[in-house]
């Protein structure tokens, strides 16, 4: 039933940091982004994204994204390097359950 798979996802949620985390820089003649990708498990998961230019601190959210495994993050600067990080985030009965943080990801935009 719906609360078994729920309670299953909460469980799941609750034990892990989002797995297979990338994250890398490009920039061309008229682009520059940051790829972010990682290993999607669970169709009620929001992730929330967050970045920062510092890799300890200063992590600021960037985007909430649904029943996706990856994102571009187009509002960087050439030369700046940039850090990331993501976490599962699952609502049940207006309960917020939010997972561990993935590793953090240093890109570089050239």
């Amino acid at each position: 039933s719906y609360n078994i798979q729920l309670k299953d996802v909460k469980s799941i949620v609750k034990k892990t940091a989002p797995s297979s985390f990338k994250a890398k820089g490009y920039s061309g003649w008229f682009s520059k982004y940051a790829s972010l990708t990682w290993k999607h498990k669970c169709e009620n998961a929001n992730y929330e994204i967050y970045r920062s230019t510092s890799p300890n601190s200063g992590f600021k959210k960037i985007k909430t994204v649904k029943n996706t495994a990856s994102y571009t993050d187009q509002k960087v600067k050439r030369g700046a390097t940039y850090y990331y990080k993501i976490r599962y985030v699952v609502k049940e009965n207006g309960k917020i359950c939010k997972t561990k943080w993935s590793k953090v990801k240093k890109v570089k935009i050239k």
